[in-house]
């Protein structure tokens, strides 16, 4: 009897070693692989936050610089019908308007009641000659940008809102709904928006990622909680207690193998959906408010993909920008286009169709190429209608 005890304890002993050994050097990989995975998350959460903010400036810069180059600096009938077809076109955009000497707002291209309007803050705007930058509360308590400049010589101005929304991030890495903390201030530290709540480092430290853009001066900070991370992985930590205590009962020397489990790349998920054409082109109607009329379609990107939900742009444009990636999508979306819509635009000399092009696609001369062997053989190249 003796024996068999010693042996019942010599096998709970050798059990706890066999099975705690593993369980600690479990614990600690797991902890590891957290560790980059938020690492990870937060930075590139961070650098696509800066390319969402940079691309929205850059299309309200060029909106306002078009309408400065035409004159537009007064509330007459025609100025405010060409303010109404600018604000039409850029996705940011939401108003344009003319501004006075004193920053008040004097007409906008809608012309609704303007209500009170409250200046946060003003500052001269980096990356953009001549330009503010203004926080602007709405009578609803919505906070929202607005950038402007002066017309010619005179103290008249144009200006357009912005909201703070669009300079956030709303969908996640892995293109679900964002769940992490986000945070862009001006050069000067004013915050112009913020999305989600804080985490407080109740269990471990957080993890923080700050991005500043080079071009435009703003700061993005993004701070996603050890514990969130941690609980996607809710499923490794209940494996490894479950071999744990299979291994004590049993007293053997059972190796438990531990499946790894590596982050999501969004690259490679972006790289093969592109092979497999799930990108696909989207036709927003462009309608003459005048006339009610159909002038066309712009030409927008959704990711379908296989089980059929949809992706927006925003989750993978401008990854898609930094990794090269815009080049092979746009020389794809228009053959789409041209193959679906040419015949129907070919009798229709009167409409148009209308793409987004990436800024860095003009730096590369081959897109006026892509655009002449892609658009030259269509069944409205006659007539010069299957794109503008």
């Amino acid at each position: 009897m003796r024996v068999v005890s010693r042996r019942n304890i010599v096998a709970v002993v050798v059990g706890v070693l066999l099975a705690g050994i593993p369980f600690y050097a479990f614990n600690y990989w797991l902890d590891g692989l957290i560790d980059r995975q938020g690492e990870v998350e937060v930075g590139t959460a961070a650098k696509r936050a800066i390319a969402l903010a940079e691309a929205g400036v850059r299309d309200t810069v060029g909106t306002l610089d078009n309408l400065a180059s035409r004159g537009v600096n007064s509330c007459q009938p025609g100025q405010i019908e060409a303010m109404r077809y600018a604000a039409f076109s850029p996705i940011p955009v939401k108003e344009v308007a003319v501004v006075g000497p004193d920053a008040e707002t004097l007409c906008t291209d809608l012309g609704l009641p303007l209500g009170e309007r409250r200046m946060l803050s003003s500052e001269l705007f980096v990356g953009a000659a001549g330009y503010w930058l203004d926080i602007i509360a709405l009578p609803t308590g919505e906070r929202i940008v607005r950038l402007r400049r002066q017309v010619g010589s005179g103290p008249i101005g144009i200006a357009a809102l912005v909201p703070a929304t669009l300079f956030l991030p709303q969908v996640s890495t892995q293109g679900g709904p964002f769940s992490a903390f986000a945070r862009i201030m001006t050069r000067q530290g004013t915050i112009i928006g913020e999305v989600g709540g804080k985490p407080r480092g109740e269990t471990g430290p957080d993890f923080v990622a700050v991005t500043k853009s080079e071009k435009f001066g703003f700061d993005v900070e993004i701070v996603t909680s050890r514990a969130r991370i941690a609980a996607q992985h809710a499923d490794l930590k209940w494996f490894g207690l479950l071999g744990a205590g299979i291994m004590l009962i049993a007293a053997t020397g059972i190796v438990v193998l531990i499946p790894r489990r590596t982050s999501r790349n969004p690259m490679a998920d972006i790289e093969h959906a592109l092979e497999a054409g799930e990108f696909i082109p989207y036709y927003q109607p462009i309608v003459d408010i005048r006339t009610g009329r159909l002038r066309g379609a712009e030409v927008l990107v959704r990711w379908r993909k296989p089980d059929g939900s949809l992706v927006l742009p925003g989750a993978f444009i401008p990854l898609m920008e930094s990794s090269g990636l815009i080049h092979p999508l746009t020389r794809d979306l228009m053959q789409k286009v041209c193959d679906e819509a040419g015949p129907s635009i070919g009798r229709r000399s009167d409409l148009r169709i209308a793409f987004n092009f990436a800024g860095k696609l003009f730096s590369e001369p081959t897109i006026v190429k892509d655009v002449r062997d892609i658009f030259a053989n269509s069944p409205s190249s006659s007539r010069k209608s299957c794109w503008k």
